[in-house]
């Protein structure tokens, strides 16, 4: 099974930059950053936050919007 790329750019090196993100991030960090830090699409995006969390590195929760 060979490794999924996305542009030049292969879904493990973005696995590899996102988990980097997310301990630089203790706290938390909103799905939208982490696209945007990684420079990929939304699409994108969720689909490796969705490979994260089944791969038990990170929680997933819905964060609604303030007002």
């Amino acid at each position: 099974m060979g490794v999924a790329k996305f542009g030049k750019v292969s879904y493990r090196t973005l696995e590899d930059q996102a988990i980097k993100i997310l301990l630089e991030n203790e706290e938390g960090i909103l799905q939208s950053e982490l696209w945007q830090r990684l420079g990929v699409s939304s699409r994108v995006g969720s689909r490796l936050a969705i490979k994260l969390e089944k791969k038990g590195y990170v929680r997933r929760e819905r964060v609604l919007a303030k007002d």
